[in-house]
């Protein structure tokens, strides 16, 4: 589930082990930009986990198989 607060803000989980399909439709839903780097599952990301981003951001997730 998106945590996002009333301003619009939305604090980042750990994407890692999440599926390509996982991170895009989570992303979708809060709001947010995704910027894939390969395919498989998320290995790392370029925003650390718990990091509040504002609507519109693009997320770098790094994917591998």
């Amino acid at each position: 589930p998106v945590n996002s607060s009333s301003s619009g803000s939305i604090t980042l989980p750990n994407f890692t082990g999440f599926t390509f399909g996982e991170v895009r439709d989570w992303l979708h839903q809060a709001g947010l930009n995704f910027k894939p780097d390969g395919t498989g599952r998320a290995v790392s990301q370029d925003e650390m986990p718990g990091t509040t981003v504002k609507q519109g951001t693009a997320i770098t997730v790094h994917f591998n198989h």
